[in-house]
């Protein structure tokens, strides 16, 4: 119960057409509470749940520098939940999967369900993380002009990747949106079971001046209006 993070790096082999494969994998598993959230909880257990657990590894590919994208993953390994998996995604290619235990599996090992596994091929992630051009130092003057900060809130599909909407909401906010972050999450309540709410704060700044309201106004409008043609967003805020 006071939690188990914990990989393992090894070698696993397959057939092919060219005879026996081999690729090196990193897998493991997440489970147990949240000891350092212990004193905000009245000193309740409090288990990880599927963001913060991917949050875990997101953490690490920031570091090395890699972008990693999560596909809903359709179609799983039989040890992993179907409907809480996301399969890997770096530079377009499949590299593993992430997601949590299956509950019928946690029943028959006597285990609990708040477990996750994730399973990667270690190469490509290590051939991104250390290509050359990765390590390019360059100098960008900083902007110390203020930005201003607003949120949208808004219902769509469980289905709906959180980067895609980022990704539409960056391409739109150009050239003044400068940084768009996912702040809340939240499914169960008054929404139907393929419905999440999920909330965006996006930071406004220009690179030549100070901006007042109504330099936003028209592109932050614009961006909704987007939200709402694009991916069928219903906006709460």
């Amino acid at each position: 119960k006071k939690g188990c993070w914990i990989y393992e790096i090894g070698n696993i082999y397959y057939k092919s057409n060219n005879g026996i494969e081999e690729e090196t994998m990193l897998c493991g598993i997440l489970c147990g509470e949240n000891r350092m959230d212990r004193w905000s909880t009245n000193g309740k257990s409090k288990f990880l749940d599927y963001y913060e657990a991917r949050g875990k590894l997101t953490t690490i590919f920031m570091k090395l520098k890699i972008d990693i994208e999560d596909i809903r993953n359709i179609k799983t390994e039989p040890h992993i939940h179907p409907g809480i998996s996301s399969a890997l995604m770096l530079e377009g290619k499949h590299i593993g999967t992430f997601g949590q235990i299956h509950p019928e599996l946690a029943n028959k090992l006597n285990m609990q369900r708040d477990i996750y596994i994730f399973e990667l091929n270690l190469k490509p992630i290590l051939d991104s993380a250390t290509r050359k051009n990765k390590w390019l130092k360059s100098f960008k003057q900083y902007n110390t002009n203020p930005f201003m900060e607003r949120d949208i809130s808004m219902i769509v599909s469980k289905s709906t990747s959180s980067r895609k909407v980022a990704d539409l909401i960056k391409k739109t906010g150009k050239p003044i949106l400068e940084k768009v972050e996912l702040i809340d999450r939240f499914e169960g309540g008054s929404l139907n079971d393929e419905e999440c709410s999920i909330t965006f704060r996006m930071s406004y700044r220009h690179k030549d001046k100070t901006l007042k309201e109504e330099d936003i106004i028209d592109i932050h409008e614009k961006i909704r209006t987007n939200l709402v043609n694009s991916i069928s967003a219903i906006l709460r805020s």
